[in-house]
């Protein structure tokens, strides 16, 4: 029943825990960030977005054409667009984005290049993630599709190559790819199905983590931010042993990576969700009784919209959380604390 963000085949997320210690800290701290950007905005607009000016620092950001580039086993397409945005949180930032075809991952993404950021974008689906870098692109941002798996190190290895040959830095990671796999009874588990969702949701983010966390450290500065989930860190689901033990392995990576990162500028967090309505999520609420149940675990006593679980991606990604390394922030809509 966790959350999920995008297709099976793609990025499923799972359910998570509530930030710092209450949303209320967080949504304030946003709102006056927002206020504050309105209030600046050249424009007057809410999004503080200047159609007519370019980023500094992006001298291909003219056209909107598109070019290709290859890389080991992967083909990315470059978006090059007018990304007229000033004085947004992430303004002049890159970052990497996986599971970004629907979901946790694509909300993150358009609110990322809301934001000001310059993005990269993996999934699996090469049509769905041209359909997000064409919105983006729409918009005034600028991205770049690069489809993949990650579970194969040449994906990640592209995802950073791509990022630091298009743009010359990488500042954020957003490590969100990942799926259930098979749910059954451990003692009934094939080998293949538990290697299977340990490869997809604990392999693939060190696989990624690994060339970021490099890239992160010649530059000095960096944040990474995993999905993980509140299923096998405050409950234990029957039939999901292996993708709890992913996840729980993702926060125990967090962890180790945070400690060897800090003391070389770069920040390491887990997000963890509640249930999200998400395309992977529609398995669990396939009639009114089921979503009915699932809403009801949850001390709000609803499942998030993946927009609010990428605002909370948003805060570990910038500079709003700089003191911020080594935690699994639970958002996840009271499901955690919830016996009711």
């Amino acid at each position: 029943m966790p959350a999920y963000a995008a297709d099976r085949n793609d990025a499923i997320h799972t359910p998570g825990p509530n930030a710092l210690d209450g949303s209320a800290k967080v949504a304030t701290a946003w709102l006056e960030v927002h206020l504050e950007m309105q209030r600046e905005s050249p424009t007057g607009g809410s999004d503080g977005v200047d159609k007519n000016r370019i980023p500094n620092g992006d001298a291909t950001a003219d056209s909107g054409e598109h070019r290709a580039c290859t890389f080991p086993q992967t083909v990315c397409i470059h978006s090059t667009g007018v990304a007229g945005m000033t004085r947004q949180t992430l303004a002049g930032k890159t970052a990497i984005i996986t599971g970004a075809s629907s979901g946790i991952g694509r909300s993150a993404a358009l609110l990322f290049a809301r934001e000001g950021a310059r993005l990269v974008v993996g999934a699996r689906s090469a049509d769905a993630l041209a359909e997000l870098v064409d919105e983006i692109e729409r918009a005034g941002g600028v991205a770049i599709a690069c489809p993949g798996d990650v579970r194969e190190s040449s994906h990640n290895d592209a995802l950073v190559d791509t990022t630091l040959t298009r743009f010359g830095r990488l500042d954020i990671a957003f490590n969100n790819a990942g799926g259930t796999g098979t749910m059954a009874p451990t003692v009934d588990m094939e080998v293949a199905d538990w290697r299977d969702a340990i490869d997809t949701n604990l392999t693939a983010m060190f696989l990624g983590a690994r060339r970021q966390m490099a890239a992160m450290f010649e530059a000095g500065r960096g944040s990474i931010v995993f999905t993980s989930s509140f299923v096998g860190h405050t409950v234990g689901l029957p039939g999901m042993a292996a993708y709890a033990a992913a996840k729980a392995g993702v926060i125990g990576l967090t962890q180790v990576l945070a400690a060897e990162g800090g003391s070389r500028g770069v920040r390491v967090n887990a997000l963890l969700p509640g249930g999200t309505d998400t395309p992977g999520a529609h398995d669990f609420t396939v009639d009114p009784e089921s979503r009915a149940f699932v809403e009801g675990m949850h001390a709000l006593k609803r499942i998030a919209d993946p927009a609010e679980i990428a605002e909370a991606a948003l805060f570990l990604a910038s500079d709003a959380s700089s003191f911020v390394t080594g935690s699994a922030m639970r958002v996840d809509g009271g499901v955690s604390i919830n016996r009711t």
